[in-house]
C-alpha cells in the first residue's frame, strides 16, 4: 500500500477586527493596554486614519519594523527607518493567539515492523514514537495495531493517530483522553532537572509611583522630575516610552535615550526634545 501522508487542517474563521477598541496615545499605552500589533492595525489602517490620527501624524504599534502614516501621506503601512515616533497605537484588546504549529513533511520510509502497542505506558526498552515516525508508519499502524475506531499517540502530545474508520489520519490532539500509544524501540530520554527558582522582580524605588513620560509639558497637577530620578527609574521610563525615543526632565543638561540607545542618560545639548518625564506635585 503507498505511503500515506494525512494532516487533519484545523480552519477557523477568521473573526473580524473590532477597530473600536483601537486608541492613540503619545509615549506609551495606559496602564492595561497594550501596543497594537500589526494585524490590528493593517486589518484597521483606515479607521486609525480616519478617527485617530491627525493628516500628517506618524505611529507605530508592536512592530518595530512598520509604522502607519496619517491621511496626509496616503494613510500607508510602511518600513519603519528608526525615526523618532513618539505617537503610538494601543488596544483594549485580548492578546493574539500564537499561530497553531505544523507538522513538517514525512522524511524517507522506516522499520515500521518494530513498532508495538502500549496502553498508557511503553514496555521496557521502548519510548512513544516521535510524529515522524508515526507519519512513516500510519498505514500499518492502522491496519495492524489500531482497530477502526481506535486512536493513539505518540510523544508529540499536539498529535494523534485515528484509526482507518476515521480515514487514518494524524489529527491535532487537544488533550482528550487516548490511552493507546505507539512505542518504538530505544530509552525514552529522561526527564530535564526541575529549573531554578526565578529570582524575585527587583523592586522599584518608591519615588518611581506615578513617573510618566508625557508630550512636551507636564500637565496639571504634574512637574518634571530630577535627574536622580530618572536615573533610578531610567529602565521603568525607557520600557514605557517609544524603542527609539528620548525624554528629559527638570534640569536642562541630561536625556534618557530609549532602549534601542542601551537606555542611558547622556548630556543634553538643547537639541529639540518632543517628550517630558513627569511626577505627581509635591503636596497632592
Amino acid at each position: 500500500m503507498m505511503l500515506k501522508y494525512v494532516l487533519a487542517a484545523c480552519v477557523s474563521a477568521t473573526m473580524a477586527q473590532d477597530c473600536t477598541l483601537l486608541m492613540h496615545h503619545v509615549g506609551s499605552c495606559i496602564l492595561g493596554q497594550r501596543l497594537a500589533d500589526l494585524n490590528e492595525m493593517t486589518s484597521c489602517s483606515a479607521y486609525i486614519c480616519n478617527n485617530l490620527l491627525d493628516p500628517y501624524a506618524i505611529a507605530h504599534g508592536s512592530d518595530m519594523t512598520k509604522k502607519i502614516a496619517g491621511s496626509g501621506y496616503g494613510c500607508v503601512i510602511e518600513d519603519w527607518n528608526g525615526m523618532d515616533v513618539s505617537d503610538v497605537i494601543c488596544t483594549n484588546g485580548p492578546i493574539p493567539p500564537p499561530p497553531t504549529p505544523q507538522p513538517t513533511a514525512p522524511p524517507p520510509p522506516a522499520n515500521c515492523w518494530k513498532l508495538v502497542n502500549g496502553t498508557g505506558s511503553c514496555p521496557a526498552g521502548m519510548q512513544p514514537a516521535d510524529l515522524a515516525t508515526l507519519t512513516r508508519c500510519q498505514d500499518k499502524v492502522c491496519s495492524d495495531m489500531l482497530g477502526s475506531y481506535g486512536e493513539a499517540h505518540g510523544n508529540d502530545t499536539a498529535w494523534k493517530l485515528l484509526g482507518s474508520g476515521f480515514g487514518c489520519e494524524i489529527s491535532p490532539w487537544h488533550g482528550e483522553e487516548v490511552s493507546t500509544v505507539i512505542c518504538m524501540p530505544g530509552e525514552a530520554p529522561p526527564s530535564p532537572p526541575p529549573s531554578p527558582p526565578t529570582p524575585p522582580s527587583p523592586t522599584l524605588p518608591a519615588l518611581c509611583d506615578g513617573v510618566r513620560v508625557r508630550s512636551r509639558f507636564c500637565p496639571t497637577g504634574e512637574e518634571p522630575v530630577s535627574r536622580e530620578v530618572v536615573s533610578q527609574c531610567s529602565q521603568m521610563i525607557c520600557d514605557s516610552m517609544g524603542f527609539h525615543n528620548t525624554t528629559r526632565g527638570l534640569e536642562n543638561n541630561f536625556k534618557l535615550m530609549g532602549n534601542a540607545f542601551g537606555c542611558r542618560l547622556e548630556p543634553w545639548v538643547n537639541a529639540s526634545i518632543d517628550l517630558i518625564t513627569c511626577s505627581p506635585s509635591q503636596g497632592l
